[in-house]
């Protein structure tokens, strides 16, 4: 099954020693050891990054921080829709009620 792990709280992962600090990089690399394709989505106020973390056994989740706009403390992402869909499971990681509601009443290809 191939997983999304988004973190709405406006707020990116600074990749480095404490990275294991953050819930979805464990999450993340729990579910990758199932045998699951686990990534995760975060907010970024600048440019959009992509960056590997491994697992080990060749197996890495891949963290992608994507723009989004900070409102009332919700980060909430512009233009994700497609990246979105090629998923089979979105999990919002933060009590967000702004940015979940939208994750989970958007239309998608796959309910048509």
């Amino acid at each position: 099954m191939k997983i999304l792990l988004v973190k709405t709280f406006p707020e990116g992962i600074t990749l480095g020693e404490a990275t294991y600090n953050y819930q979805e990089v464990g999450i993340a690399k729990a579910l990758t050891k199932k045998g699951h394709q686990c990534d995760i989505l975060c907010c970024s106020d600048r440019e959009e990054t992509e960056h590997s973390i491994d697992v080990g056994d060749g197996r890495t989740v891949t963290l992608y921080c994507k723009r989004a706009l900070n409102m009332l403390k919700n980060g909430l992402f512009i233009n994700v829709s497609v990246f979105l869909d090629s998923y089979d499971l979105l999990q919002a990681s933060e009590y967000n009620q702004l940015y979940t509601c939208l994750l989970y009443t958007s239309p998608s290809p796959r309910d048509r």
